[in-house]
């Protein structure tokens, strides 16, 4: 009756998912592992560039710069110091550690400061051996490891690096003695950009001149403001992609930093607009819907009746699934069911517990006799 084709099993939608996502990186690896965007800068542009790092810092021993060199020792101190264990070259935790890593660089661009100017075909054709070795002492090293741990908000590490520094500021955020261009960032204004409030705080407390704080405090904002516009980007740009039912997209969002559980600011029980998953629900994406609330978005209260509006049965099943119940405005979701002749959505509205007294049986009947 519905003329809607019938959703496949949960296990076969996430057996697809899952191929179509290792499709995805296997093709990605590919094209990096082939060396042809080696020496195109505007790799640092691209989709590609957290991947394109990662290639490059996995090579170990066979590291193309100073530079990846600094990344990954920083990290291999970062692990270390979190796990407690010696530093390892290979382990598990180093390699999601430097994952980690290599997507927060992808934000070197909005950092402005923190753009990976170190990456430009002379520095590609660096051999090995002509590579300064790296020293604990070194100080684009503490560096490093200092805005490392401020990007992934490792606080104890970073109050235990910090007294270190104290007399050399420009490691921390620039200034006219700034002597080198720092390989992911000067970690203050990364901590003000990450949003790591605690981690910001604590690297502050370097600065003791009142004229200086009162700059270096502008600047943190600026950094916080060009995070903020970027989320807000990324979100109503990921709200638009659900509506239009573009799932591809969304999740390529979701990879770039938006998040499905940040899409709504209220209900829209008041019925002064729409939320996120009622506008999918009215729609009939289900797919979308499906990804929205398996990811922590919470279900609306018009989501239920919009469903049954649409009139795509698979709506309401995943809406159902999810603990959707006809309760705003009881009778309304059935309602438009009846209105709409579904009877698919009608028997699973039916089935779960939908309440069909006197009153709504008999406006049921008043809506079915005005479409006949």
């Amino acid at each position: 009756m519905d003329g809607f084709p019938i959703m496949p099993t949960e296990i076969d939608r996430l057996i697809a998912i899952e191929a179509v996502r290792l499709w995805n990186r296997e093709i990605s690896d590919a094209i990096i592992e082939s060396g042809i965007l080696d020496n195109n800068q505007k790799v640092a542009l691209s989709c590609f560039w957290p991947r394109f790092v990662m290639h490059k810092i996995r090579r170990g021993d066979k590291l193309p710069s100073r530079e990846y060199g600094l990344i990954r020792r920083a990290a291999q101190r970062v692990v270390a110091f979190r796990t407690g264990e010696p530093e390892s070259a290979n382990s598990e935790a180093l390699q999601e550690y430097l994952w980690e890593i290599c997507q927060f660089s992808r934000h070197a661009q909005s950092l402005s400061l923190c753009w990976p100017v170190w990456f430009t075909p002379d520095i590609q054709m660096v051999h090995p051996d002509e590579i300064a070795p790296i020293r604990d002492s070194d100080e684009d090293f503490k560096q490093t490891i200092l805005a490392a741990a401020a990007a992934t908000n490792d606080l104890p590490l970073v109050r235990e690096l910090l007294p270190t520094m104290q007399d050399r500021q420009g490691l921390v955020y620039q200034t006219g003695e700034s002597r080198h261009i720092p390989v992911l960032g000067y970690p203050i204004y990364i901590a003000a950009f990450q949003g790591h409030v605690e981690v910001l705080r604590t690297l502050l407390e370097i600065e003791s001149d009142p004229q200086r704080l009162y700059w270096l405090h502008q600047q943190c904002v600026s950094f916080a403001r060009a995070a903020q516009a970027q989320t807000e980007f990324l979100t109503v740009t990921f709200r638009r992609a659900a509506v239009v039912g573009n799932l591809v997209m969304m999740k390529h969002l979701v990879r770039l930093g938006a998040s499905p559980t940040h899409v709504n600011q209220e209900d829209d029980g008041n019925m002064k607009y729409q939320a996120l998953i009622s506008g999918v629900a009215a729609k009939g994406h289900a797919d979308v819907l499906a990804y929205l609330l398996e990811n922590g978005a919470e279900i609306t209260s018009r989501a239920l009746e919009a469903a049954c509006q649409h009139g795509n049965p698979d709506t309401v099943r995943v809406l159902l699934a999810h603990g959707a119940r006809d309760t705003w405005m009881p009778g309304n979701a059935l309602l438009e069911a009846v209105m709409g002749e579904n009877e698919t959505a009608l028997r699973l509205l039916l089935g779960a517990g939908t309440i069909v007294d006197e009153d709504l049986r008999r406006r049921g009947l008043e809506v079915a006799e005005r479409g006949v």
